[in-house]
């Protein structure tokens, strides 16, 4: 496939001589580095590329248990599980790490430690601690998905979720909506009726590759046959690339 890889390609090319990701150009930073690394593992788990990614992230995971954002932010934060996804057998203790962060009186769980629950971080992190492990952490995992559900809004999509006002009265995100199906996997469709819909309209417009991305592996995580149209957008940074690239083998049937 032509796309997929001149996708590759491109990745490879900005790939740091450390063995991270920026998201542009410069430093290597976390949440590239994940996203870079569970694309290119889809396609070629044995590049020396993937190697040197592992490594990288590895070495940046904190005592905690968690992962800061780059060198420059030592404190563990949302990137956490993404560097889970990335690393799928690095232990419970970062498993332990998110559960402690998920808020117990709503589920959610926030950007940066003691800050506002959001939409993505708890996506995320309902993600990464499925693939950990599903039956330790199934109490979290189901607190988290009740916030996601919680924080629809009046078209039964998702944008940040910041509040419960915001949510019901703002209007949806394609990038949001998606990922929010992606972590409601396990929630029956008929309880999504709405969002499934909306997702179909948003297909038809997604606004930008992260939108189309996470609307594929959304839509194609609860067995909906997803037609791909070639994108007409042009990637943006190393995460446009990534998630183009997990979007397209999640239309093959292979997942996060």
């Amino acid at each position: 496939m032509a796309e997929v890889d001149e996708l590759q390609r491109q990745l490879l090319a900005s790939q740091n001589r450390d063995g991270g990701w920026p998201f542009a150009k410069g430093s290597s930073w976390t949440e590239p580095t994940a996203l870079a690394l569970l694309a290119l593992r889809l396609y070629d788990r044995s590049s020396g590329a993937c190697q040197a990614a592992a490594q990288w992230l590895e070495q940046r995971k904190n005592p905690d248990g968690g992962w800061p954002p780059n060198d420059a932010v030592p404190a563990s934060t949302w990137v956490t599980s993404l560097a889970i996804l990335a690393l799928p057998h690095t232990g419970a203790k970062a498993g332990d790490w998110l559960t402690g962060h998920v808020y117990k009186k709503t589920g959610g769980s926030c950007w940066f430690p003691g800050t506002a629950s959001w939409v993505t971080p708890t996506a995320t992190a309902i993600l990464a601690l499925s693939r950990l492990d599903s039956t330790r952490f199934a109490a979290p995992i189901e607190q988290s998905r009740q916030f996601l559900l919680s924080r629809r809004c009046r078209d039964g999509g998702w944008n940040h979720g910041g509040s419960s006002f915001r949510s019901e009265n703002a209007v949806s995100y394609p990038e949001t909506t998606g990922l929010a199906l992606l972590a409601l996997a396990g929630v029956p469709s008929e309880h999504l009726t709405a969002a499934l819909r909306l997702s179909d309209e948003f297909l038809k417009n997604p606004q930008s590759i992260e939108g189309l991305s996470w609307l594929q592996m959304g839509l194609a995580a609860r067995g909906r046959k997803v037609e791909d149209c070639e994108s007409r957008f042009r990637p943006r940074n190393v995460r446009d690339i990534s998630l183009r690239l997990l979007a397209l083998a999640a239309l093959e049937g292979r997942t996060l």
